[in-house]
């Protein structure tokens, strides 16, 4: 059993009998790709499946990955130094040292709107616009900085679990593990973080593309490395995941319940926890509209509801879908 990477054109991508576990598509005026294949070549898996290698120009690159969308298959799109124009997603999640008007992140906050959802994370404070940053809040964008991160690698996770598009800035991870430049940052990710961030976003059962940027046309080897164990990660964790939805009527019995009533006696927070994967979410209800949401959120959440306090998290949540 073993990754077999396999270079295809975009006709035969999905031919019967050879549907690949995810797709590569490698934007020509990008990176040089050839090094990074290479690098994930060398890489061994106890599971058994191909990964699609394809060159495209980044006006092919959006309707591959729509045909990936279509045909259930990861796509990957390695975009060069700047995000591609992404597909529609009302679910994203971007991994990015800075929050500023003109970059990437900076636009999809500009360009959002409340109802739907946005994840920005490992930003440093230092590299983001205030102003930003607060137009974020406003939208009710989930900001997760890298001290955070630090603290707890986990809150990571539920950020990213229902996420349908993921932007992955590379220049998040720090020069001496990323060297592209000399102006690269100084500060950052460590290596081995982003490669398990890479697996909370493989464990997105909503997973529908992954967009890497932040790479230049010549970069160092262990550049490409990193890049080919961030994929590796990712489709890792896809293909060992298990798909966990508490609003399915079907899958309840998998969940356990726990209530948390609070010292007034007239309030208190439902949580279900899979005891399968470890992962937990939040009840929001809305009785008038007879609604209810299920958030995805960690264990450190239902404890700080066992001591007495409402989480931060379920407060977000129930300001953004019940009160707005």
């Amino acid at each position: 059993m073993s990754l077999l990477v396999e270079k295809r054109d975009e006709k035969s991508l999905f031919e019967a009998g050879k549907r690949p576990a995810a797709v590569i598509v490698n934007v020509r005026e990008g990176c040089d790709s050839t090094e990074m294949e290479k690098a994930l070549m060398r890489l061994r898996s106890a599971n058994d499946y191909t990964i699609a290698v394809t060159q495209a120009t980044s006006a092919m690159a959006e309707r591959i990955a729509g045909k990936c969308r279509q045909a259930g298959v990861l796509a990957i799109i390695n975009c060069g130094e700047h995000l591609l124009k992404t597909g529609h997603s009302s679910n994203m999640a971007v991994v990015t040292p800075a929050i500023t008007p003109g970059n990437e992140p900076g636009l999809l906050i500009e360009n959002g709107n409340a109802k739907e959802y946005l994840s920005v994370i490992g930003y440093q404070n230092y590299y983001a616009e205030p102003q930003t940053v607060s137009d974020a809040g406003k939208k009710y964008f989930e900001l997760l900085r890298i001290a955070d991160i630090r603290d707890d690698i986990k809150a990571v996770e539920p950020l990213v679990r229902e996420a349908e598009t993921v932007c992955l800035d590379m220049r998040s991870v720090r020069r001496s593990d990323y060297p592209i430049s000399d102006d690269a940052n100084p500060n950052g990710l460590y290596s081995e973080e982003v490669c398990t961030i890479a697996r909370y976003i493989g464990f997105s059962f909503k997973l529908k593309s992954l967009y890497i940027y932040g790479m230049e046309k010549k970069m160092p080897a262990v550049c490409y490395r990193l890049i080919a164990e961030t994929v590796f990660h990712t489709c890792e964790a896809m293909l060992c995941n298990i798909c966990e939805d508490p609003s399915d009527a079907a899958q309840r019995e998998r969940f356990e319940q726990k209530i948390v009533t609070f010292p007034d006696g007239g309030s208190h927070i439902s949580f279900l926890n899979s005891p399968q994967t470890g992962r937990w979410w939040m009840e929001i209800s809305d009785s008038h509209n007879k609604l209810t949401q299920y958030i995805p959120c960690s264990l450190s959440d239902y404890n700080t509801a066992c001591n007495g306090e409402i989480p931060s998290r379920w407060l977000f949540f129930y300001q953004k879908y019940i009160i707005l």
